[in-house]
């Protein structure tokens, strides 16, 4: 290029500077195909693959991610950058059972097997979903998990006896001090089952009807939040009720979605096996989009 530009000096000025503007003008518009056709197809690419996302703070505090980076690791923390990539993990799942039983139909075995094999990539799921939650409340923000006192600190007394009214409306208005809005409220079986115990003039007389007539508040929801029982109590005990803006609080790209192949090992011992994957990613992108409520485990 220099070579170029030195025989163009040699020019007469008009057309030498006409030749150079002309050179200008085609590399312009070179670099410009580039970045339309290599750059940007790369980085969408790039972006179908891994959920490419802008992470962007929200006023003067800072906005805190947490990505989950394989199953069962200690989820990363992120206090700044201008984007995030969500990695992929891969969930496998495997079930077999004797070929005789599928030939006799025994069981609805094959109806069985199907269930045993989507309830083990579940369950991966919601265990790398909960650890990424609870490495997000965990002490960084303690602003953010209530007692009747208001926030909680670890040893402190004032713990919820129970789920209350109460204490479904004071998480519901810190979550509106951080202009978040509580979509959804996670629980054991024994905090829903507090919510039976609700009588006059905590609730008014219809809802208590509603109640008694599903066990529960009618629609599952109360205060338009949606109630959602958690049955493992190794991912969610009676200690703690989560509050969440699902609108913002997290994503789970899918990267590929289940998958089922035939075990060809299976055979060797007459059985029928299958084996299942998925591609998926956990990632917390809103960590003001939680609030947490302790409650007395004994």
């Amino acid at each position: 290029m220099d070579a170029i530009i030195d025989k163009l000096d040699k020019l007469p000025i008009g057309l030498g500077f006409i030749l150079q503007f002309s050179i200008i003008i085609l590399l312009s518009f070179a670099l410009r195909w580039f970045w339309k056709n290599v750059l940007i197809r790369f980085a969408k690419m790039t972006a179908t693959n891994l959920d490419r996302l802008l992470f962007e703070a929200t006023g003067s505090a800072t906005q805190i991610a947490f990505i989950a980076p394989g199953v069962g690791a200690v989820p990363q923390q992120l206090l700044e950058g201008d984007e995030i990539f969500i990695p992929p993990l891969t969930l496998d799942g495997s079930v077999a059972f004797p070929m005789r039983y599928a030939r006799d139909g025994r069981f609805s075995i094959g109806e069985t097997a199907t269930k045993e094999l989507k309830d083990q990539i579940i369950y991966q799921e919601e265990f790398v979903g909960w650890g990424t939650i609870k490495a997000t409340i965990s002490g960084v923000l303690g602003a953010q998990t209530l007692g009747t006192a208001g926030t909680y600190t670890e040893g402190q007394p004032n713990l919820f006896g129970e789920l209350t009214l109460s204490g479904v409306n004071k998480m519901i208005t810190k979550a509106d001090g951080y202009q978040r809005k509580i979509t959804d409220l996670y629980m054991s079986p024994t905090r829903y089952g507090n919510i039976r115990d609700w009588t006059t003039p905590q609730i008014d007389y219809f809802t208590q009807r509603e109640i008694f007539k599903d066990a529960g508040p009618a629609a599952q929801a109360l205060y338009g939040v949606g109630l959602n029982k958690v049955y493992d109590s190794t991912l969610l005990g009676d200690g703690e009720v989560y509050g969440f803006d699902t609108s913002s609080f997290g994503l789970m790209p899918i990267v590929q979605t289940l998958q089922t192949y035939e075990d060809p090992t299976a055979i060797k011992e007459w059985k029928i096996g299958i084996l299942g994957r998925e591609e998926v990613g956990f990632g917390v992108m809103d960590s003001w989009a939680i609030i947490r409520l302790r409650l007395d485990n004994d």
